[in-house]
């Protein structure tokens, strides 16, 4: 990796990798500390190659980013991809998020940016959410997985704990936190989450049924304390959701739900593998636009 031009003037920088499908997670993992935002893009056969992205700030110190990058392809057994650095012309991405983030129906919840000016759907249950710094706006094919997986079970189900795992923008929390009236503990490793979050819950009223903590998932007093969980969500990817299995059985309650997303169609069955390992048993699998959300009890 060559260090960056910064003779111009930017506002962000994107580093690409060329990567294989099955190793996309350890690579995504990488970037992340260095990175306001890392995303994947590939086609559906796992072991194509995929497009790794991360969006940063400022330019990437080399060493550090490389020396990240070599582990994982030593992780992933496969040749260390190259390291393409780019600067990108100055743009107010958040600014064009909200301008171009529309309401979104799924199921009974209609989501909704805070510059929509039209009546909600009658009948719906209102989420205002703006596209933001946190992930979880309704519109990727996982948030729509679970939130299709929080109505269709409310009708024979109330949860009276529920741990959203990597809330994001808190979204899930909120869907839950309306749709049964019921207390919920959001938690995110990323702070720039946990602030988004609370604010959403402000936003949305139901900031008296949430709390929103920082968290790796494992260790932390609270979310211990509030076990068992009825319901737990985890909108995650896989790898992570894999090591969170043991975890997630200590928190379940029994005849409780966990719902998994994140995943690739092609990852679902090492992730269920996992949690069966752990006593859990798979009740229902969606797919929404080549992502699989999992609904899982014990």
């Amino acid at each position: 990796m060559q260090p960056p031009d910064t003779s111009a003037v930017t506002a962000a920088w994107k580093v690409m990798l060329l990567v294989p499908g099955d190793a996309v997670d350890l690579f995504t993992d990488a970037l992340r500390p260095f990175a306001l935002s890392v995303a994947a893009f590939g086609g559906e056969a796992m072991d194509a190659e995929w497009t790794v992205e991360a969006y940063l700030e400022t330019p990437p110190d080399p060493g550090p980013m490389a020396a990240a990058v070599a582990l994982a392809a030593s992780a992933a057994d496969v040749a260390e991809p190259h390291i393409a650095c780019l600067p990108l012309a100055p743009t107010d991405w958040l600014k064009d998020s909200l301008d171009t983030f529309q309401p979104v129906q799924v199921g009974r919840f209609f989501v909704y940016p805070s510059h929509y000016a039209e009546a909600i759907p009658a009948g719906s249950i209102a989420i205002r959410i703006d596209a933001a710094t946190a992930f979880g706006s309704g519109e990727h094919g996982s948030t729509s997985g679970c939130l299709r997986v929080i109505d269709a079970i409310g009708g024979s189900f109330r949860p009276r704990r529920t741990l959203d795992l990597g809330c994001g923008s808190g979204i899930l929390s909120i869907a839950v936190a309306k749709r049964w009236r019921a207390p919920v503990v959001a938690a995110d490793i990323d702070p720039e989450a946990v602030r988004v979050s609370h604010e959403n819950f402000v936003e949305n009223g139901v900031a008296r049924q949430t709390a929103a903590i920082e968290s790796n998932g494992r260790m932390h007093r609270l979310l211990l304390e509030s076990a068992p969980y009825d319901l737990i969500l985890a909108n995650i990817l896989a790898r992570p959701l894999i090591g969170l299995a043991p975890a997630l059985r200590q928190y379940s309650a029994p005849g409780g739900f966990v719902v998994l997303s994140g995943l690739l169609v092609e990852q679902a069955q090492q992730v269920l593998g996992a949690y069966r390992q752990c006593g859990f048993v798979l009740r229902n699998r969606l797919v929404v636009e080549g992502w699989a959300t999992l609904v899982l009890s014990r």
